[in-house]
């Protein structure tokens, strides 16, 4: 199992370097650290499909169910870690668009959810090769707040485009990097849960 779960630390250690560097390129209005995580991407793939093979090699096996359902587990948090790189890719890509225009306001929240969900992916990802039900219930316990901050960005710049039409297209895209943010603690969440549910039978949130 130390292949395969080495793999999926380097999966995460990926897309956790990808989301550093798109909000990076965010806070800095610089466009190299977006770009460097949108061609990252490719090695993300990469790794999921040989984390694939060695988990499909090792099911074709003799061995033991406990392992069965600790590779099958993984290879569900791969698809998570998958999924959370194309949303960090989606998030780059409004970070170029808003470096072309001058800031619209201090960011504030935005980088206190990026920061909340870049540890969530890591201390889900440890839950799962440490096999810690207790710091995956943590995280999904972090998520629960994710929601809020994404409704006090929606409103705080729903008030930038009724006071003037020309911050529309601005806030639209912050609005969106918001809900990126959002859907990747949603998927951090879910590769908690999959820990837990792997452990004990049961799933925390329905």
């Amino acid at each position: 199992m130390k292949p395969f779960k080495e793999k999926l630390i380097m999966m995460a250690t990926v897309v956790e370097e990808m989301l550093g560097l798109s909000m990076k390129a965010l806070m800095q209005h610089e466009s190299a650290p977006a770009r460097k995580a949108i061609t990252m991407d490719k090695k993300l793939g990469q790794l999921e499909v040989t984390l694939d093979k060695i988990g499909r090699k090792r099911l074709q096996q003799p061995i033991k169910p406990e392992e069965i359902s600790l590779i099958t587990t993984g290879l569900k948090v791969s698809r998570d870690l998958e999924r959370i790189g194309d949303l960090v890719v989606n998030l780059a890509e409004r970070a170029l668009e808003l470096n072309e225009q001058p800031q619209l306001k201090p960011y504030i929240e935005l980088p206190k959810m990026a920061t909340t969900v870049q540890k969530m992916i890591h201390q889900a990802t440890e839950a799962f090769c440490n096999e810690e039900t207790g710091k995956s219930k943590a995280v999904y316990e972090t998520y629960k707040g994710i929601a809020q901050w994404r409704r006090q960005i929606f409103f705080d710049l729903l008030e930038f485009m009724i006071k003037d039409p020309t911050t529309v297209a601005r806030s639209i895209r912050l609005i969106s990097i918001a809900r990126y943010l959002e859907r990747i603690g949603d998927h951090a969440a879910n590769m908690a849960e999959l820990v837990i549910y792997n452990a004990t039978g049961k799933m925390i949130r329905t």
